[in-house]
């Protein structure tokens, strides 16, 4: 597994002066730290081998889901990657959702928001030259939303960097 931070540094638990600089600017954060030595004790039990091929990138925590952004895996939604989020959800405490780092802004709403339904991705053209992305997911849906629309929201921004409102129809 191809991580940010220092292999022996996350099996000692002590950061190098590197790591410690990745640290203080921000590329990684104590939730990266947490959740890379239970990726990194789960890739040594030998029970998952597919976390040989992945790459870390990042964490990413609004109010009780983390979403763990990584690239190498075929498909994140498959099941020994699901068995690799339950186990980090018990582990933290926390809902934990692995998707597949990708520029196709579709791919990764759809990620997010499984196993909800996808009904389309928007661009509105706002007045002052900026724009906004409508997602739309089925009303019926609305119940099996992995987070309440606000915390989708904020998600699908921090991760993917742009202006995104979750629509129900």
């Amino acid at each position: 597994m191809k991580t940010p931070i220092c292999y022996f540094d996350i099996k000692s638990g002590v950061l190098c002066p590197r790591c410690q600089e990745k640290m203080r600017r921000g590329e990684v954060t104590e939730l990266d730290f947490e959740i890379l030595k239970i990726l990194v004790r789960l890739e040594e039990s030998g029970k998952f081998p597919e976390l040989k091929n992945i790459t870390y990138h990042r964490a990413y925590r609004e109010d009780n889901i983390v979403v763990i952004l990584i690239s190498g895996a075929e498909n994140a939604m498959r099941p020994p990657w699901t068995r690799i989020a339950r186990i980090l959800s018990g582990e933290i405490g926390l809902k934990v959702r692995l998707v597949e780092k990708t520029n196709n802004l579709r791919l990764l709403v759809e990620q997010i928001i499984a196993p909800c339904r996808l009904l389309g991705i928007n661009v509105l053209w706002l007045p002052d030259g900026s724009e906004e992305n409508t997602v739309r997911i089925p009303r019926s849906d609305r119940r099996r939303l992995p987070a309440s629309p606000e915390v989708i929201q904020k998600l699908i921004r921090d991760i993917a960097g742009i202006s995104a409102r979750l629509i129900m129809e």
